[in-house]
């Protein structure tokens, strides 16, 4: 597994990792907790041990919703970097819900897995095939839940939508280059009916993500 993994994934089959434009939120902080501790899991950061850590209870969890369900293709989890707190996490639950929050298991077992660039993750391939508004991460025994960057990768973010068209700004050049691919997603969102997403990289903040509503 070298560390430009899920580049290629995407790159080969033009995949494009959704997460950023999700709302997480986990069951429980801690005191090793960070700012918008559920939120660094899917803001396309590399971390050198967690993103996100709860405290210890029964079942503690993580999850991500979106604002409309999505076509996923790929779920991919990445574990604690820092042995022997990676053997923690093994024991998981992952459930899918669709628009009507109608639950749908996608796992539940028993996995030790690592995290990219050194070992594998836990990779769950959907195939697009199930539409998904949110999905959360479950810890099936009564401990801490800690884990790093989690993927989740769409085929064509404008055709996984099950209604409504969605234009997505996702250029991370030059300010004016940024703020024209903002305001042409918005204008074809309003004249097509849809809505628009945008990622903006930045380098000082854990993440950014808006939508028409709070401009």
């Amino acid at each position: 597994m070298g560390k430009d993994f899920i580049r290629d994934l995407c790159n080969r089959e033009g995949l494009l990792d959704i997460g950023s434009f999700g709302k997480a939120s986990q069951s429980s902080v801690s005191k090793w907790s960070k700012g918008n501790d559920a939120q660094r899991a899917v803001n396309n950061k590399e971390y050198s041990d967690y993103a996100f850590h709860t405290d210890r209870e029964i079942n503690p969890w993580w999850q991500i919703e979106f604002e409309k369900p999505f076509s996923i293709e790929y779920i991919i989890i990445n574990n604690r970097k820092s042995k022997p707190f990676d053997e923690i996490c093994s024991s998981l639950k992952v459930i899918g819900y669709n628009e009507n929050n109608l639950e749908i298991n996608l796992f539940t077992g028993t996995s030790f897995f690592g995290s990219v660039p050194k070992e594998l993750p836990l990779i769950f391939s959907l195939q697009g095939k199930i539409n998904l508004k949110k999905i959360r991460i479950i810890l099936l025994k009564h401990d801490y839940l800690h884990l790093t960057n989690i993927r989740f990768l769409v085929k064509d973010a404008l055709k996984s939508q099950e209604k409504n068209l969605v234009f997505v700004a996702n250029r991370h050049d030059g300010m004016g280059e940024r703020l024209r691919a903002i305001l042409n997603a918005m204008v074809l969102a309003k004249e097509n009916d849809g809505s628009f997403l945008f990622t903006w990289k930045t380098n000082n903040l854990d993440f950014h993500a808006t939508s028409e509503k709070n401009l």
